[in-house]
């Protein structure tokens, strides 16, 4: 499941999938390669989004990355279930039965090494709160303007419809 690429100055092409790889093609090899992954919560449209690079990227080295983590907090759990939520409050419960399907989309820069990302490297730069116990309309684009500014679009997984979803 591709979802997105970014040309390197060098002509090579870093590809992300949603199940959280981060691909390298050389096109001067003829080669793909997987330079990384990332551990992405991944129930229906979720995972690893988008990969940009920064208008500096010759001085400074950093990708830009938006997933969504399977461990947002670092306390080593899962933070939300896997699977959807139920289309219906399950009996006895009230509206804060939803709140457990509450995750984040995280937009994290990494420095490039030359051949990979390096993940001890990783700054967050921004949480966007997710519902992620129904489907669909998850995504991302990252882009700069001409002054640098960086620019983030999302989806927020949230159909009108979904229960919880107010």
């Amino acid at each position: 499941e591709p979802i997105d690429m970014a040309v390197l100055p060098d002509s090579r092409v870093l590809h992300t999938t949603r199940g959280g790889q981060v691909r390298l093609t050389d096109p001067s090899q003829g080669t793909t390669t997987v330079v990384n992954t990332i551990e992405v919560y991944a129930n229906s449209e979720d995972g690893l989004q988008t990969v940009a690079i920064d208008p500096g990227f010759e001085d400074n080295n950093w990708v830009y990355l938006v997933y969504a983590p399977r461990d947002a907090d670092g306390d080593g759990v899962a933070d939300t279930p896997t699977g959807s939520a139920p289309n219906s409050l399950p009996v006895g419960a009230d509206e804060s039965y939803w709140e457990q399907w509450e995750g984040v989309n995280r937009l994290s820069r990494f420095q490039w090494t030359g051949e990979s990302l390096d993940l001890a490297t990783e700054q967050v730069i921004l949480d966007v709160p997710v519902q992620r116990g129904q489907c669909c309309h998850v995504g991302a684009d990252i882009d700069f303007d001409g002054d640098g500014n960086l620019y983030l679009s999302t989806g927020d997984n949230t159909p009108a419809s979904a229960p919880g979803a107010n």
